[in-house]
């Protein structure tokens, strides 16, 4: 089709075909960007929804694994429940997947 109205690839949209096509077939096409256009918006907006969900359960997955391993932060500490002391932000003792500490 292209060949038949000397487009070249960069000007054979669906606007453009709607503008060469009989009247009959106009609208449909028309219709039809019209369509595509709003489900490309929905999965770009869908797109940038799990993008936030896919971060959030990432820093998840993050802050799990620091406690699984026994890390905190510099200025954090905690009491143990078992013996009652301070544990200082530098403690390592923790589970740890297949590795050791």
């Amino acid at each position: 089709m292209v060949e038949n109205f000397s487009l070249g690839d960069n000007e054979f949209t669906l606007s453009r075909l709607g503008e060469l096509a009989e009247e009959r077939e106009k609208e449909k096409i028309l219709f039809s960007k019209e369509e595509l256009s709003s489900i490309a918006k929905e999965l770009e907006e869908t797109n940038q929804q799990n993008n936030v969900l896919i971060k959030e359960a990432l820093d998840y997955v993050d802050i799990v694994f620091s406690l699984l391993v026994g890390e905190t932060g510099e200025d954090e500490g905690y009491t143990s429940l078992k013996s009652g002391k301070k544990k200082n932000a530098h403690s390592r003792s923790g589970i740890l997947i297949d590795g050791t500490v």
